[in-house]
């Protein structure tokens, strides 16, 4: 019968491989499954093979249980090619307050990293029951750029690890932090992005003390988040030309802040710092006034 033909052509499907060896994912083939060894049809798409990926149009998930693309191997470079991951959440701003249609806590993720090495660039996720971009354990060397990060009942990003590279990204309307690194245990870069309405901090940064985990914010928006605008929490951190403006808490907040210059910060609901020992380098603007805080 029309089944029986369905399935037989889903079983013979083969991977759209570019002339340059990119593997083009889309809506049909991540339904037909096949994209790479164990990969099977539906979501999530399973990367197990080490190379470069392409959407080649969205992806779109039904359910908020289901991750949309899951990489299990290493040194994976995925271009969503201006496409989009859509999950089925949405988000609005109800008397202050960022509420998801979607229920937080179901893990799901719009692209989840089981592997290191891996790169993810120009695109939108959206829509996720969890977060954009989850990576687990302590991985070492993911890089997220040109990231639309919209509408996700959780945190936008929830990274961890070392070689943390966040860089140019729209992080906005997000459930919980803008995005969480959290348990860092090397180097991260947070720069040149615009963390804007999330309903925690714009940022939230916790590295690790006893693995010498260092973050450097530089040129980042962070502008009418519910909490601090960029926070820290252990590690040390570098905050350089900034602009942190109207969020709910402090401009920069918690403790441990190491050093900081060339920021702009006004207009925040619990004031420009918080309290606590850090080095000023280079002069900040705090509410229209070169002492900080």
């Amino acid at each position: 019968g029309p089944l029986m033909v369905i399935m037989a052509a889903s079983s013979l499907f083969t991977p759209v491989i570019a002339s340059d060896g990119v593997i083009e994912i889309n809506q049909a083939s991540a339904l037909a499954g096949n994209i790479t060894t164990g990969d099977t049809p539906g979501y999530p798409v399973t990367l197990s093979d080490s190379g470069s990926y392409l959407l080649t149009g969205n992806l779109t998930l039904t359910d908020n249980t289901t991750d949309g693309i899951r990489i299990v191997a290493n040194d994976v470079n995925l271009d969503l090619n201006g496409f989009s991951i859509i999950g089925p959440s949405t988000c609005s701003v109800v008397e202050g307050v960022v509420v998801c249609s979607e229920p937080r806590g179901s893990g799901q993720a719009g692209v989840r990293v089981v592997g290191s090495n891996v790169t993810i660039i120009n695109g939108t996720i959206t829509g996720s029951a969890e977060s954009a971009i989850i990576n687990e354990s302590d991985l070492s060397g993911i890089r997220v750029e040109r990231i639309a990060v919209r509408s996700n009942s959780g945190n936008g990003l929830s990274l961890r690890g070392t070689g943390i590279v966040v860089d140019n990204c729209l992080v906005e309307l997000n459930g919980a932090n803008g995005m969480r690194l959290d348990f860092v245990t090397g180097s991260c870069s947070v720069s040149g992005n615009t963390l804007i309405q999330n309903n925690d901090a714009g940022a939230f940064y916790r590295g690790d003390n006893d693995a010498q985990a260092i973050c450097a914010f530089g040129d980042n928006l962070a502008t009418d988040n519910g909490g601090d605008g960029l926070r820290q929490e252990g590690g040390t951190a570098s905050f350089i030309g900034n602009q942190s403006i109207g969020n709910g808490g402090y401009g920069i907040g918690g403790a441990g802040i190491s050093i900081y210059g060339q920021n702009v910060i006004r207009a925040n609901d619990s004031g420009t710092i918080e309290p606590s020992p850090p080095v000023e380098i280079g002069m900040n603007f705090c509410d229209g006034n070169t002492t900080c805080p």
